[in-house]
């Protein structure tokens, strides 16, 4: 793993840059204050990266109190196509 400390235009931004400099076949983004649920690639349709260039997984949400207790739920959006618009900034 390794770390950048540098300039930028903001969370997203920064986000942005971390994918562009990723290596994998997986990357996932969680907030500083999410977390999975237990054992979700179980649930992931299959993945493999030499019959799709891009995909997108996406889930109901569960929010807790400060206590870790249930407070209330919300069930996923099905993305619309300007889910997927992308906007590259170039100073």
């Amino acid at each position: 793993m390794r770390a950048f400390v540098e300039k930028d235009q903001g969370m997203y931004d920064a986000i942005n840059r971390g994918f562009r400099r990723a290596t994998g076949d997986v990357f996932a983004w969680l907030n500083c204050d999410e977390q999975y649920l237990r054992a979700p690639s179980r649930q992931w349709p299959p993945f493999s990266s030499k019959t799709r260039r891009s995909m997108f997984v996406f889930g109901d949400v569960v929010m807790v109190d400060a206590k870790g207790d249930y407070f209330c739920h919300r069930k996923v959006q099905t993305p619309l196509r300007y889910h997927t618009w992308t906007c590259h900034y170039q100073p």
